[in-house]
């Protein structure tokens, strides 16, 4: 008789390999996702925070170190970006990207020229507008590779604006002020929050209402969106009379707007 002991394994080997090759995959994906899921909230709770507190909340207040939340955001985020391999696409796809990578190397250079001659932390600081540009890398690998990101970015951000003109004209009242008790570890009142930070959210926010929301609303969400759009142009113009550049930097972002 034949022996027909090996028939099923030779038979079915190449279908198990493909099987396996194939849960591998799939099983990298589930995990990316993941870390794109986790990316996405790091990335809501950061904004929320600083839209909210601003530096109330800029660091973990840990006695004797300072632990910045910015940053720590910014190194997870840098991590999923390139572990994925969508930033280095993102950025060979798109000129404003290329644009900002040149830019943020200038001020690399600058910050490294500064650290050899000054005091290497406040070097770091001041440079901060440089590697924040980071983030532009990070988002924008996100959505890329990630089509949920959108929606989910759009959906929590209509969700927060409300929260945040009402908190924003009292933030406005008590800017600058001592009153509330001290963030542990730190001489920063819980009300502590400027003016130009929040004619900048405002401008944003109203600038986000017309370029984004407006163009596909539905008819029943047009009262709700006027609304808004008119207490972020009423915060921007509160925010004015106690900051000038606020006024002017927000005003100037409107007529860009509305061109």
């Amino acid at each position: 008789m034949t022996d027909k002991t090996n028939v099923p394994a030779q038979s079915t080997g190449p279908r198990t390999g493909r099987a396996s090759a194939t849960a591998v995959i799939a099983n990298q994906l589930r995990y990316q996702e993941g870390r794109f899921v986790w990316l996405a909230r790091g990335l809501a709770f950061l904004l929320a925070g600083y839209l909210l507190f601003d530096r109330a909340f800029a660091w973990l207040h840990v006695p004797g170190t300072p632990l910045f939340v910015g940053e720590i955001v910014l190194v997870f985020g840098l991590y999923v970006a390139f572990r994925s391999r969508s930033a280095p696409r993102f950025i060979r796809l798109s000129a404003p990207m290329q644009i900002l990578v040149v830019f943020m190397g200038f001020g690399f250079l600058l910050v490294a020229i500064g650290a050899t001659e000054h005091d290497p932390i406040n070097a770091v600081r001041d440079g901060a507008i440089f590697y924040y540009g980071l983030f532009a890398i990070v988002i924008g690998s996100l959505v890329r590779a990630w089509e949920p990101a959108y929606q989910f970015f759009l959906r929590n951000y209509l969700r927060i604006i409300p929260a945040f003109l009402g908190l924003g004209l009292v933030r406005l009242f008590l800017a600058n002020s001592n009153t509330g008790f001290l963030i542990p570890d730190s001489e920063v009142p819980i009300s502590s929050h400027k003016p130009g930070n929040i004619g900048v959210q405002a401008a944003i926010l109203v600038a986000f209402l017309l370029l984004v929301v407006a163009p596909s609303m539905e008819r029943k969400d047009r009262v709700r969106n006027i609304s808004m759009t008119a207490g972020g142009l009423l915060l921007l113009a509160a925010a004015g009379t106690q900051n000038r550049g606020a006024l002017v930097a927000g005003f100037a972002a409107m007529f860009i707007v509305y061109i």
